[in-house]
């Protein structure tokens, strides 16, 4: 099965900040690579089964609760097809401006019991973007997110920019590069300071 590879970027003007990263994603799972000035590297990923973080500032950390099912639903390129596997119930709350455009604005609720509001742009039926609760080391951080161009990778439409508000700053993601290849399953290996945190089975 073909995987995806993408580099891409995130700017935080406020901060003067320019962050890259790199992406490898097949078969419901995920590796990230992120490269912070003045911090360092950020590698996160999910196994299938292990959601995972090292992060220079707290550590390598294995995550469980709600951080495990976001990183199961963030890693399955097709979560958006299978709603019957993230999602318990969806209403429509009203139509609302949501980033330019007119929107239909959708409470989702998870199995897991979170709740969260995607918005679908009504000309074109496309995720205008979001308000989400994302739970990271700083607690959970509500965040807002404008899909803002889409681009196509193997035939399928993908966001190419998505600005973001998180704690009263903005975020702007880009995605530079996105290639459909096979991604060997080296890539989704558990790093070993993660396998040093799991209890042996």
């Amino acid at each position: 099965m073909p995987g995806r590879w993408e580099r891409g970027r995130v700017e935080i003007p406020a901060q003067g900040m320019n962050l890259s990263y790199e992406l490898f994603a097949a078969a419901n799972r995920m590796v990230q690579v992120t490269e912070i000035p003045g911090l360092g590297t950020i590698r996160s990923g999910f196994d299938g089964e292990v959601a995972w973080s090292i992060n220079p500032a707290v550590g390598p950390q294995v995550l469980d609760g709600t951080q495990l099912q976001q990183s199961r639903q963030g890693a399955d390129p097709l979560a958006a097809l299978h709603p019957e596997r993230y999602v318990s119930a969806m209403q429509t709350l009203e139509e609302t401006d949501f980033g330019g455009a007119r929107c239909y604005r959708v409470r989702v609720t998870t199995p897991w019991g979170e709740s969260y509001d995607e918005f679908f742009n009504k000309e074109t039926g496309l995720i205008q973007g979001g308000i989400r609760q994302q739970i990271s080391p700083q607690g959970s951080l509500e965040i807002t997110a404008q899909i803002t161009e889409y681009h196509t990778a193997g035939g399928v439409r993908l966001p190419r920019v998505t600005r973001a508000r998180v704690m009263g700053m903005e975020l702007v993601n880009t995605v530079d590069s996105t290639e459909v290849r096979a991604i060997p399953d080296s890539v989704f290996a558990l790093p070993p300071e993660i396998r040093a945190l799991r209890p042996p089975r």
